[in-house]
């Protein structure tokens, strides 16, 4: 499902809806419309603000191969665990600490902080700059 079926979800009679992967504020959200519940999170998680631990660093995760950071993400939205933790594997052969560390998350079923480090890894991945010229003439 994507966020343009959500007029179809509810006119067909459903109360609400969330996008896996589920994200907390989403759901607390959805909780807050339909029950009148407000979150309120404890301090701890206050002050924890989103922070990766370093080992996720996103330049830890860009260093990856492409196809493996791709596969895992994949994998994470999909919420495929047995997929999850056969790329984590891969993953310890490319960095070992990165690896565990992500290992510690999907073991606790924490996608979201895996997606969370996957995606800051991607915005802040600069695309390569061609600094000379290209012969587009064949003649070369």
């Amino acid at each position: 499902m994507y966020a343009s079926d959500r007029e179809a979800v509810i006119g067909a009679g459903f109360d609400d809806f969330a996008l896996k992967p589920f994200r907390p504020a989403e759901i607390f959200g959805c909780m807050e419309r339909q029950l009148g519940a407000r979150y309120r999170p404890s301090e701890a998680t206050e002050k924890a603000g989103g922070e990766l631990p370093t080992i996720l660093r996103p330049e830890a995760l860009a260093a990856l191969p492409r196809e493996l950071l791709r596969s895992l993400k994949d994998a994470v939205v999909a919420l495929n665990t047995g997929q999850i933790k056969s790329i984590i594997e891969d993953v310890m052969g490319e960095d070992e600490a990165l690896g565990h560390a992500l290992q510690h998350l999907g073991n606790r079923y924490a996608y979201t902080a895996i997606l969370t480090a996957i995606e800051r890894a991607e915005a802040e991945a600069v695309p390569p700059t061609c600094n000379g010229t290209i012969d587009m003439s064949g003649a070369g």
